[in-house]
């Protein structure tokens, strides 16, 4: 097997690399680390203009349609510049999930909102009352949605997710991160 990394993959290894070295000082830190959100809303937009948002999501739905390969190569970029925004959570696992789970009707609701950066996914896998045993889950509702919150469910995939522009006071300062069970998820 042949690992060695295309010219396109080498740009964007050069390119993640030198926004990481650039961005993420230890003053950037202390700033996103004081943010209610845990992470830059300014960054995040970055990402999307860049095109890192769209990466993994298939052309049909806004996104660039790269692999394995060409995630790997930023998360590794991510992890050196411990990069707290929230793109494990939103991209790889949420929009992974939706990719793979959701009908085409919620795919082309969600997927281009992901791609775009107007939408953050946190992924709903366990429930501590079932003592994180899946057969005893019972998916419900959770007390408080985030607001202008709303959700994709289908085929046993939970998805709970937020527009990052909400500046509503009800909403979680922490949503992005929040592990929520969602009704009808398990089952369908």
């Amino acid at each position: 097997m042949d690992l060695t990394l295309s010219d396109e993959q080498r740009l964007l290894r050069e390119s993640v690399d030198r926004f990481i070295a650039e961005t993420y000082d230890a003053d950037h830190r202390r700033s996103s680390a004081g943010d209610p959100l845990g992470f830059s809303r300014k960054i995040w937009k970055q990402f999307a203009e860049l095109g890192w948002l769209a990466l993994p999501i298939d052309e049909d739905f806004g996104g660039l349609g790269a692999g394995a390969i060409e995630t790997g190569i930023l998360m590794e970029a991510f992890g050196r510049g411990l990069v707290a925004e929230p793109y494990l959570s939103t991209v790889v696992i949420g929009a992974g999930l939706i990719a793979e789970c959701a009908s085409e009707a919620q795919k082309r609701a969600i997927l281009p909102a992901v791609a775009d950066g107007s939408l953050i996914l946190a992924f709903a896998h366990s429930e501590r009352a079932a003592r994180f045993d899946l057969a005893l889950s019972r998916p419900r509702r959770p007390k408080r949605l985030m607001a202008g919150g709303s959700t994709a469910a289908r085929r046993g995939c939970s998805t709970a997710m937020r527009r990052t522009g909400s500046s509503s006071p009800r909403a979680s300062p922490t949503a992005h991160r929040q592990i929520m069970s969602l009704p009808g998820a398990v089952g369908r």
